[in-house]
């Protein structure tokens, strides 16, 4: 009987820290790891990528898939998720279908920061590769243009 309790706590024990994210990554410094784990306790499957100056953690919560961004440390600078052409503001889409009609999206996100919310899509053609920013639902601003 003992043995089957203890086989069966070490088998709840296994379940537990397989099934909650791991945010321990070792090229992500602990205080950085810190900060995640105490603004998303409830991850899972994070996973962690070193940009320029900042720390992005891709992962799953409460069944939607987020970005968290941190500096080099530790300063939360904001978080984004991915989201549908469908569910952007009425007059941003608008704008998008009139001004950019040749273009199609490639990538679409909305962002919060402490100061700001708002989102950001990246559209292309066969020339050009273009990213716009917009504040809120105010319209969008052109952030970088690339030719290809």
């Amino acid at each position: 009987m003992k043995k089957l309790t203890v086989l069966l706590a070490f088998s709840l024990l296994l379940f537990a820290t397989s099934t909650y994210a791991r945010t321990t990554d070792p090229t992500v410094p602990e205080s950085i790891n810190t900060e995640f784990s105490r603004d998303f306790s409830q991850a899972k499957d994070v996973k962690w990528e070193m940009g320029d100056k900042f720390f992005k953690a891709t992962f799953d919560f409460r069944g939607k898939v987020l970005f968290a961004f941190y500096t080099d440390n530790a300063d939360f600078m904001g978080i984004a998720t991915n989201l549908r052409s469908d569910r952007l503001p009425h007059n941003l889409s608008s704008e998008i279908k009139t001004t950019y009609a040749n273009y199609w999206i490639t990538d679409l996100f909305r962002y919060r920061t402490d100061n700001e919310d708002g989102f950001t899509i990246t559209l292309e053609n066969s020339e050009k590769v273009i990213i716009l920013k917009s504040v809120g639902d105010q319209g969008w601003d052109v952030y970088h243009v690339t030719n290809k």
